[in-house]
């Protein structure tokens, strides 16, 4: 390579790296890598909306449905203790798509305040109840929660971002059939106060409610059954299976002959049982081994299984043909005068 062009390579070298860095900031990506094996997740909700308890004659909110906009609002009136209004915000995530198995380190439920009034207390409070939809729930049908609130913070300006610990609520609901999960933003106060907090919703343009989950990948084991004996040209189905139990893993067999060579087929994925198998044809005899190696996901580390050797052996029938061919081929002179012999025999007796 010509002087000039390791110098121009060397001088735009930062420059490159820099436009590289803000490339990759510029894509939204769901998974961000921290290490080898710690991972941090962002989840948006599948529905949220507000709810109004507001019941005067005249002005009555607790059929309303306020789903679809572009905010949420947690609302306390509390005057001379006769007038009490409340709004409530309720948030649902999907967490169907993580293995009930996923390390949790950290979960924090995270809201962009638009507007606050005035200094609110605001708790989170966790809630199984995933039937309601965004354009349908109400004061009047909305689900229960949690009495005791799974944390809480105080919320006085805009413009900044809002965190709860939810983490017993990601592991709880990991655990269940469906992994939904509910959180509820309720005022936390009592007394005199007239206070609105906006918080964006899923439908604003920017600033989307979220959960931030930071996850270990779990460690897999990865087994491959063991072949036993085979014979040449015999059609093998490799089977095995990966723990915990995952659907879609990609999975690699190697195969090794008698000579060393190694021949790697094609991947292929586990089923809803964390099982695997792929066909394949042994041509030579001698000793084969095999073993399976898992590719890496956002969940799940990589793995490699155990190597098993087996042996592939000539079939009966080939080998009591073989032996009958070295027989007549060793043979051969004492057969063709033992066959002379018997020529004359009948000719002249």
């Amino acid at each position: 390579m010509h002087i000039s062009t390791l110098k121009n390579i060397r001088r735009n070298l930062p420059i490159a790296l820099l436009l590289s860095l803000y490339l990759l900031s510029s894509v939204q990506t769901q998974f961000v890598s921290i290490s080898a094996t710690t991972n941090v997740l962002y989840i948006e909700p599948i529905a949220d909306s507000f709810i109004d308890s507001k019941d005067m004659i005249g002005d009555s909110r607790v059929n309303l449905n306020y789903g679809g906009q572009e905010k949420l609002e947690v609302y306390y009136w509390h005057t001379f203790a006769i007038i009490t209004e409340k709004r409530f915000t309720y948030l649902l995530f999907n967490l169907s798509a993580f293995p009930s198995q996923l390390q949790i380190s950290s979960a924090e439920l995270k809201l962009f305040t638009m507007d606050v009034t005035a200094t609110l207390n605001i708790a989170v409070h966790y809630s199984s109840d995933y039937s309601w939809t965004e354009t349908d729930i109400t004061w009047n049908n909305k689900p229960q929660w949690k009495e005791e609130s799974t944390d809480s913070k105080i919320v006085a300006s805009t413009n900044q971002w809002i965190t709860w610990d939810i983490k017993n609520d990601v592991i709880n609901t990991l655990q269940t059939s469906e992994k939904f999960l509910t959180e509820v933003l309720i005022s936390d106060e009592t007394g005199d106060l007239d206070a609105t907090v906006r918080f964006y919703s899923k439908e604003a343009s920017t600033s989307h409610p979220q959960i931030e989950i930071t996850y270990e990948k779990i460690q897999t084991q990865l087994n491959v059954d063991p072949p036993g004996n085979r014979e040449v040209r015999e059609t093998i189905r490799f089977e095995g299976s990966i723990d915990p139990v995952w659907e879609g893993i990609a999975v690699i067999l190697t195969l090794t002959d008698h000579t060393g060579e190694s021949i790697q087929l094609s991947p292929i994925k586990t089923d809803s049982q964390g099982k695997f198998y792929i066909d394949y044809t042994v041509n030579d005899k001698g000793f084969w081994k095999v073993k399976a190696t898992s590719e890496s996901n956002p969940f799940f580390e990589s793995a490699i299984s155990s190597e098993h050797s087996f042996p592939v052996g000539v079939p009966i029938w080939e080998i009591i043909i073989r032996a009958i061919i070295d027989l007549f081929i060793n043979n051969l002179f004492l057969i063709i005068i033992i066959i002379i012999i018997l020529v004359l025999y009948f000719m002249f007796r």
